[in-house]
């Protein structure tokens, strides 16, 4: 049965009003107890791939509607749940924060959002070069950005980083003096696909 007007006015009411009934309410049935087994099951180091990303797109339209003080409520709440040496906890909160983080806003309101943490996430992303089963959720997050930010954002400084996770991700046999590197970092091909088209175009 199709929404009345008032019920769809109310819903978008509910989700300006504040981003956290959103999100508990579509995350909470999503227990994350073992990301580790979960990420591990599939080849690109996500869940069953096809319906990650319809979910992830719903979010993300969600997103839109959030208040401009949203990322910084986001980043207070998550930012001390980014422990590396948690695997669960790091991979809860990368999971939300790659659901919900406001990114398209305008490049006018980019001080409210991407630039309250890009540098940061991505220097945690450069440190924790051992594979970590967090790292699918950060590339997406990442390809996200790129697609909304084309022409904003100075990747350059990041290319090396982002071109040896790829290479190590699609498991090349590559060496570097005879030795072969170990870690198979798992990144979704799509996600490498979308970073890779919005930084060329930018």
């Amino acid at each position: 049965m199709p929404l009345c007007p008032v019920q769809i006015l109310h819903g978008l009411t509910s989700v300006v009003r504040g981003w956290r009934v959103t999100a508990w309410a579509i995350a909470r049935p999503i227990s994350y107890k073992y990301p580790q087994t979960k990420r591990e099951s599939s080849t690109d180091g996500h869940l069953t791939h096809g319906s990650e990303d319809t979910e992830s797109s719903r979010y993300e339209l969600c997103c839109s509607y959030f208040p401009t003080s949203a990322t910084q409520e986001m980043l207070d709440m998550f930012r001390p749940q980014l422990c590396p040496f948690d695997s669960n906890t790091i991979c809860t909160a990368l999971q939300m924060l790659e659901w919900f983080l406001p990114i398209s806003l305008s490049p006018e309101k980019s001080c409210f959002g991407h630039q309250l943490w890009f540098h940061e996430f991505m220097h945690l992303w450069e440190v924790c070069h051992n594979a970590p089963a967090w790292e699918g959720d950060m590339m997406r997050l990442m390809a996200r950005l790129a697609r909304c930010s084309i022409g904003y954002i100075d990747w350059e400084p990041y290319i090396p980083l982002m071109f040896t996770r790829f290479l190590h991700s699609l498991k090349l046999p590559v060496s570097y003096q005879n030795v072969q590197y170990s870690k198979h970092h798992k990144l979704g091909v799509g996600a490498m696909a979308l970073w890779i088209i919005s930084v060329l175009v930018s």
